[in-house]
């Protein structure tokens, strides 16, 4: 199961190119045709607030994120609101 983003969004688990969410819930591993819709958008809920930081796309600009979402997390949420309001 996949998920993408509509919009481009500055964060950690959402790819920074193909905009597709990097949530563990939706691995193969983990994935079950009983999640419900709820159970879905609890976790992508979850994850915007507490990034998952063993599951990032190998992109530079997600690895930078990360990077400062750890490092200085207003840092982060002043680029985060200017990159994603474009």
């Amino acid at each position: 199961m996949q998920i993408f983003s509509q919009n481009y969004v500055y964060h950690p688990n959402i790819h920074s190119e193909t905009k597709e969410v990097y949530l563990p819930l939706l691995s193969k591993e983990i994935w079950s045709p009983n999640t419900s819709l709820y159970i879905i958008i609890l976790s992508l809920e979850f994850m915007a607030l507490e990034p998952n930081f063993y599951l990032i796309p190998n992109t530079y600009e997600n690895i930078e994120c990360a990077l400062l979402f750890q490092k200085d997390p207003l840092k982060f949420k002043t680029k985060f609101n200017q990159l994603t309001s474009q």
